[in-house]
């Protein structure tokens, strides 16, 4: 599901969304983004980069995870938006 007002969801947040989406049993990936696609009409290479971001942040999810608890030095306890965020952030510094 996009956001309320997703008159201006840019590629990184769609993928966040589409992450979130997935990852809250939702949608899946593919279809949040061709939602996105069919509303916004975006650029090619915008919707290109957000299907990298958001797949890829899913694929590599559980290394993901262990650079972030490496990184805090803590235990890391996140809730599911703050974690898709994270993943999807690593995922693009990566």
């Amino acid at each position: 599901m996009l956001a309320p007002n997703h008159s201006k969801v840019n590629a990184r947040e769609a993928a966040y969304l589409a992450l979130l989406s997935s990852q809250r049993q939702e949608r899946y990936i593919d279809e949040t983004l061709e939602q996105w696609n069919s509303e916004r009409k975006p650029i090619q290479k915008d919707y290109n980069l957000a299907k990298e971001i958001a797949c890829g942040a899913c694929r590599m999810a559980l290394s993901l995870d262990y650079h972030a608890q490496v990184l805090s030095g803590d235990h890391l306890t996140l809730k599911r938006k703050e974690r898709a965020l994270l993943q999807t952030a690593l995922y693009q510094y990566y």
